[in-house]
């Protein structure tokens, strides 16, 4: 009864860590190996060439293709060389909302364009949200 309190914080979560690795870059598409994330699972792409100052790619996985993962990242491919490593975030893409986006115009990775000042998010949600009744 005293860990109770301690072990309903930690419940459902993984405490490893699945990574895998860029073999290939084809267009806007990036193929790694050695992930088993189902389509949707976010990752990070961590671009390791010393000629790169590219950050932590966010990507999304959208496919497979002969035992490949097939990722589509959040923004530019420049700087991901093959063997740079992929990390599972263990979640699938989210987007922030809040009550004050409400008439605003956002780009689309959520930034304001509309030069009302910045946007105060309260919370996230799954980007695949329930339908609605109609």
């Amino acid at each position: 009864m005293a860990l109770e309190h301690l072990t309903s914080g930690i419940e459902g979560q993984s405490f490893f860590r699945i990574h895998g690795q860029v073999r290939r870059v084809i267009g806007l598409v990036v193929e790694a190996e050695g992930l088993r994330l189902p389509i949707g699972s976010v990752c990070r792409i961590k671009p390791q060439s010393e000629l790169s100052d590219c950050q932590d790619l966010e990507s999304e996985v959208v496919g497979f293709r002969d035992g490949r993962t097939l990722l589509i990242p959040c923004g530019s491919t420049d700087g991901i060389s093959p063997g740079d490593p992929v990390i599972a975030r263990g979640e699938k893409v989210r987007v922030p909302v809040a009550r004050s986006l409400l008439g605003r115009v956002l780009n689309g990775r959520g930034e304001p364009m509309d030069k009302k000042g910045a946007v105060h998010w309260q919370a996230t949600q799954p980007i695949e949200g329930n339908p609605i009744s109609p």
